[in-house]
C-alpha cells in the first residue's frame, strides 16, 4: 500500500469536487488553512495572553469568535475596550456595535483607545449586528487584505431580535427568537471570520441559577440561548474579586478593582487557566502589576513591603539582579520593549503547557469551580439518586 499515494489523491481529489464552493482540503493542518490563527491581539494582561493563547505574544486569536462573559461590573466591557484599543495600536481597524447606548468614550480614551480612529454604531438589533459584521469585514477586506480587524459585540444581552423590539411592553417579546437567529446565523458566520481572518468579540452577561446544585456551573447566559458558547473557540469569565481604595484625607476613596480572568473554554490552548489583574478607572489594566504578581506567583520574585528582590537571574536588559527595587522601578523597566519581551517570555515558559504526556497522577486531584476538592464516592451517590 503508497500511503502518500492514497493520501494526495483524497487530498486532490476532495480539492476537484468542492472547487466552486470556496472550501479547501489541506493536507495536515499547517500552511494556510484557515483553523490556524496566524494573528493575536493582545488583552493588555499578558499573564491572561498566555493563559489564552499558550505561548509568548498571544492573546485573543483572529479569525475565531471570543466571548467575555461574567456577572454586572466584573469587567466586560473594559476588556473588550482594552482588546479594540490594542488593536489599533497594532495598526488594525477596531469596530465597536454597542447596542447598550453605555460606553463612555472619555474612559476609552483613557485605557487608550484612538477614538477618532474607532468605528463605533449603535446597532440594536441582533440581525442587524449579524449582518453588519460582514459588511464591515466585507468593505475593509475589499481595500486591504491583510489589515487586522477586531469587531467587538457589546452586548449579545442586550442585543433584541426585530420581533422582540415590535412587540409591547406588556407582551413576553417572544423571548426565545434571539436564540433560534444566533443558532441559525453563527455557523455561517464563523467559517467567515476565519476566511477573512477577523476576531470578533462579544461581551455576554451572566445570572446565577436559583436552583443550581452543590456540583455544576452555577450560572448561565442571561439571553440568546447556548449557541454563542457553542460557537465560541474562547470563552474568558471575568470575576470582581474585590475594590481597591486609597486614602483621601480621612475617607477612602474607591480608584479601583482587582478582578479574576478563567479561561472556561479554549480551542488553542488548554482551557482553565487563571489570570488576576487590577484595573484602575482612570487608566485601566495595570499590565505591570499583574506581570510582576504572577512572577512572585512563580517565586522569581520576592517581596517585602514595598520592596522586592529577585530570586532568579532572568538576563534582563539594564538590570541589576543583585539589588532590590521597587514599582516604580520596575514600571520603568517595563516601558522598554525587550525588557517586557523577555518578561512575557519567561511568564510563558513558567505557564505554558508543553503538550508533553501526562502530568504525574501522584499530584493530582479533582476540584469543582470553587477548587475545592471533590469527592467522587458522594458526587456518584448524588447522581444515583
Amino acid at each position: 500500500m503508497d500511503l502518500d499515494k492514497i493520501l494526495n489523491n483524497l487530498h486532490g481529489n476532495l480539492n476537484k469536487k468542492f472547487k466552486d464552493t470556496h472550501q479547501h482540503t489541506y493536507l495536515g493542518m499547517a500552511g494556510d488553512g484557515h483553523v490556524n490563527v496566524t494573528r493575536f491581539t493582545s488583552t493588555g494582561c499578558t499573564p491572561l495572553d498566555v493563559a489564552i493563547s499558550n505561548r509568548t505574544n498571544g492573546g485573543i486569536p483572529h479569525g475565531k469568535i471570543s466571548v467575555l462573559e461574567g456577572l454586572n461590573s466584573s469587567g466586560k466591557s473594559l476588556l473588550l475596550g482594552t482588546i479594540l484599543a490594542e488593536n489599533q495600536k497594532n495598526g488594525g481597524i477596531s469596530v465597536l456595535l454597542d447596542n447598550e447606548f453605555a460606553n463612555d468614550p472619555t474612559f476609552y480614551a483613557a485605557i487608550g483607545m484612538d477614538m477618532d480612529r474607532l468605528v463605533y454604531s449603535n446597532i440594536e438589533y441582533i440581525e442587524d449586528m449579524l449582518a453588519a459584521t460582514e459588511q464591515i469585514i466585507l468593505d475593509i477586506r475589499k481595500e486591504d487584505a491583510d489589515v487586522p480587524i477586531v469587531i467587538g459585540w457589546d452586548s449579545v444581552a442586550n442585543a433584541k431580535s426585530k420581533a422582540q423590539g415590535a412587540s409591547d411592553y406588556n407582551k413576553d417579546g417572544y423571548a426565545t427568537e434571539k436564540a433560534i437567529i444566533l443558532s441559525q446565523k453563527l455557523p455561517k458566520l464563523q467559517p467567515f471570520l476565519a476566511k477573512h481572518n477577523v476576531a470578533l468579540v462579544a461581551t455576554q452577561q451572566l445570572r446565577a441559577k436559583m436552583d443550581a446544585m452543590a456540583f455544576g456551573d452555577k450560572y448561565t447566559s442571561a439571553s440568546g440561548g447556548m449557541a454563542l458558547g457553542f460557537s465560541a473557540r474562547v470563552i474568558v469569565r471575568l470575576t470582581n474579586m474585590g475594590k481597591i481604595q486609597t486614602a483621601l484625607g480621612s475617607t477612602k476613596l474607591v480608584v479601583g478593582t482587582r478582578n479574576l480572568a478563567t479561561v472556561t473554554k479554549n480551542h488553542i490552548g488548554p482551557p482553565y487557566r487563571k489570570a488576576e489583574f487590577e484595573v484602575y478607572f482612570d487608566s485601566g489594566i495595570d499590565d505591570s502589576k499583574a506581570c510582576l504578581d504572577i512572577l512572585k506567583f512563580y517565586n522569581v520574585v520576592k517581596s517585602a513591603g514595598a520592596w522586592s528582590k529577585w530570586k532568579e537571574d532572568l538576563g534582563l536588559p539594564g538590570v541589576d539582579m543583585e539589588k532590590n527595587f521597587q514599582m516604580a522601578e520596575w514600571r520603568e523597566w517595563l516601558s522598554n520593549p525587550e525588557f517586557k519581551q523577555k518578561v512575557a517570555e519567561k511568564i510563558a515558559e513558567l505557564s505554558t503547557m508543553k503538550y508533553k504526556g501526562f502530568m504525574e497522577d501522584d499530584n493530582t486531584t479533582i476540584v469543582d469551580e470553587n477548587d475545592s476538592e471533590v469527592n467522587l464516592e458522594e458526587t456518584k451517590e448524588l447522581l444515583n439518586d
